[in-house]
């Protein structure tokens, strides 16, 4: 199994910057919405959750250059189990355990919800999330499965020719209503509403690895031109502002990005995005609960999240993956494994 060579710093602080701006989003104006503040939250403050977006731009950037370098399709599956499952099980545990000691509104599973969501696949079921911000993992794993297939039947160089019918067809699908009340189960297998941004990753990549052809700006431009007819004004802005910002980011135009503190919020961004929302939550109400302030309340949100997102990435993060990444190199029974499922090599061949 290969593994991406010449990590971009720039893409890890981006990702510390969407971490940031989700948390924001959800410490100051979903709280505000579900519980209430004590303070009104500016409207705008709703925009943090646009870091959702950019997120998916950077999965599909990173997603696409991961498989870009395996060999096996087995080599991209065990190293995306080796990089989400691990820590999402703990941060699942944790969460479910807190939920259910303290309490909170409105956020509690039984115990086959919580079991269900350690799949990973309970949003494909409509079954309740343990945390809220579980709803982009199956988006994700939606990703993974497409780019996967993709790999397989030896067309990973001709992804456009997938990617630019796709996005038209979703944008049909929004607009003209082609399937009258669509399963949930379909709207995040087809990942419908964000197709288009993944697509911005993933063509971003092959123009940073300089494997563009003319289709991979047509599809570019489709992505972006469709983001524009299909969402508001200010929403289409922040989409293109978010592209402009990652494709600074990856020419070597974003240096300015790579401050430490961005940098290390995004290697800890995965468990903090994991974490912060519903343990967030439980520290505010207890926050007001005890007559502190509002910004009291906030600060130790943010400083708990931190706190927990830097042990789990330190002591689970890092180790797991880096113990199941060498298993899975030194087994010769996985080597075996990737070879015999291998069905891309043989039909590249």
């Amino acid at each position: 199994m290969t593994t991406q060579k010449h990590r971009l710093l720039e893409i890890d602080a981006l990702r510390g910057i969407s971490a940031a701006a989700v948390v924001i989003y959800h410490y100051t104006h979903r709280f505000g919405e579900l519980y209430g503040h004590s303070f009104q939250v500016p409207d705008w403050l709703h925009y943090g959750g646009a870091g959702v977006s950019l997120f998916f731009m950077i999965s599909g950037f990173v997603i696409y250059w991961t498989i870009s370098n395996c060999k096996y399709p087995l080599d991209f599956v065990w190293s995306r189990f080796s990089r989400l499952y691990p820590t999402y099980w703990l941060a699942v545990l944790l969460t479910f355990a807190m939920v259910h000691w303290v309490g909170l509104p409105g956020r509690e599973v039984n115990n086959l919800q919580f079991l269900a969501n350690l799949s990973m696949l309970q949003g494909f079921l409509n079954i309740k999330h343990v945390d809220g911000v579980y709803w982009t993992l199956c988006l994700e794993l939606s990703l993974y499965f497409w780019v996967l297939l993709i790999f397989t039947i030896g067309q990973l160089n001709r992804i456009e020719f997938w990617l630019m019918p796709w996005m038209l067809a979703a944008y049909a699908w929004e607009k003209y209503g082609m399937l009258e009340n669509p399963s949930v189960f379909l709207q995040n297998l087809l990942m419908i509403q964000h197709i288009g941004t993944f697509a911005v990753g993933i063509l971003f990549y092959k123009i940073h690895a300089g494997q563009a052809q003319w289709s991979t700006y047509v599809a570019l431009l489709m992505a972006l031109v469709l983001a524009q007819v299909r969402l508001t004004q200010t929403d289409a802005l922040i989409i293109f502002g978010l592209a402009l910002t990652l494709w600074l980011g990856i020419s070597g135009r974003g240096r300015w990005l790579t401050v430490k503190p961005l940098v290390r919020l995004g290697a800890i961004s995965y468990p903090l995005y994991l974490l912060h929302q519903n343990m967030g939550y439980m520290v505010m109400r207890a926050g007001y609960k005890a007559g502190l302030p509002a910004a009291v309340n906030i600060a130790l949100a943010l400083i708990m999240a931190i706190f927990l997102a830097e042990l789990m990435h330190r002591f689970v993060e890092t180790p797991s993956k880096d113990f199941l990444v060498k298993f899975y190199k030194g087994s010769a029974k996985c080597r075996h494994w990737a070879q015999t499922l291998s069905l891309g090599r043989a039909l590249r061949h």
